[in-house]
């Protein structure tokens, strides 16, 4: 984000930038031809609900978690051990309205032994950037055993007027018997949580290497056989299925 560089070649920078301009120089160096600071876009503050903010600068960010590029392990003296953040390095639009939708999310879910706990959010020259997470100590990811607590899950998310996007079994964490959902990028709320979208989530759920079922992607398509047994499958409980009203 904020960075001091001091370079012998033409292009020569120094101060506060968070965008610059590499170019190739005719002596065969790489060299920052330009830098400016420009403003950080961060997400809307009407879902900036934690009491809790650290400064993107005051986290001594460790290492990417499994070459993701935005989600960190990180220390802050507020935390008496290992955090991970989830951060829009980029300032891009789209990676903003994804931190947003996982801000809301979890805004939603906290208490409910849904997701991780959130445990604050981060900022950078004033804009909400991300949120800082707690790390799962033992987490390990769910195996085809383990849909029934997916399942579970996922009708209690359902049950808040949210679905996931991407509910496969990589976005579930089990630490001994318990079951948490993660990666709430791309959720929807309320009316947008439509049944079509509920479906998909069940269906994805069982998206293994040897039992796939075809993911959805039009709110007009006609539903799969997968599906359709799946949703057999799952009448009884009517609640799972209702719409917001």
């Amino acid at each position: 984000m904020s960075s001091t560089i001091t370079t012998n070649s033409p292009g020569d920078t120094m101060g506060s930038w968070n965008v610059g301009q590499i170019r190739r120089l005719e002596n065969g160096e790489v060299a920052f031809t330009k830098t400016l600071e420009m403003p950080i876009e961060g997400i809307d503050t009407k879902y900036v609900w934690h009491p809790t903010t650290i400064d993107f600068t005051d986290l001594e960010l460790l290492d990417n978690l499994e070459d993701d590029r935005l989600l960190w392990f990180a220390k802050h003296p507020s935390f008496n051990k290992t955090v991970l953040v989830k951060i829009n390095p980029f300032n891009s639009n789209t990676t903003t309205e994804f931190i947003e939708n996982e801000t809301r999310t979890y805004q939603l879910v906290d208490g409910l032994g849904i997701a991780p706990n959130f445990l604050g959010h981060v900022t950078y020259q004033g804009a909400v950037i991300g949120f800082i997470l707690e790390f799962l100590e033992g987490a390990q990811k769910s195996d085809k055993d383990d849909e029934p607590a997916r399942l579970e899950i996922i009708q209690k998310l359902h049950a808040l007027d949210i679905t996931h996007g991407t509910a496969t079994h990589q976005n579930f964490l089990k630490v001994g018997e318990n079951m948490f959902m993660i990666d709430f990028a791309n959720a929807k709320f309320g009316e947008r949580a439509t049944h079509t979208r509920k479906l998909e989530d069940f269906e994805r759920i069982r998206d293994f290497p040897d039992d796939w079922f075809a993911v959805i992607s039009n709110e007009d398509s006609d539903l799969s056989p997968a599906v359709n047994k799946l949703f057999d499958s799952l009448t009884d409980d009517d609640d799972i299925y209702s719409e917001s009203r």
